[in-house]
């Protein structure tokens, strides 16, 4: 397990009340991988991402209310000419 592995797990082990985190999080995960690097969120920033993507995904027709998980791809468009990063 990588030090992004390890902190999201850390996480998801124990809320003050002694459950595993599903009241801070609405029993939604969110792992963020960035270029194939697990990026570290507290429960905090877990519930809230996790209730803005479900709650808009949800909004969307065709979407079943029983879904058991969302997965979403972003990816930088190329674009010709790129400019030197500054």
């Amino acid at each position: 397990m990588g030090n992004g592995e390890e902190k999201v797990a850390e996480d998801k082990v124990k809320t003050k009340s002694g459950s595993k985190g599903e009241s801070d999080t609405g029993g939604i995960e969110v792992e963020i991988h960035i270029d194939g690097d697990v990026i570290g969120l507290n429960r905090f920033v877990q519930g809230l991402m996790g209730n803005m993507i479900s709650g808009a995904i949800s909004a969307l027709k065709g979407v079943r209310s029983d879904w058991k998980e969302i997965e979403i791809t972003v990816k930088r468009a190329r674009v010709k000419n790129e400019r030197c990063n500054r």
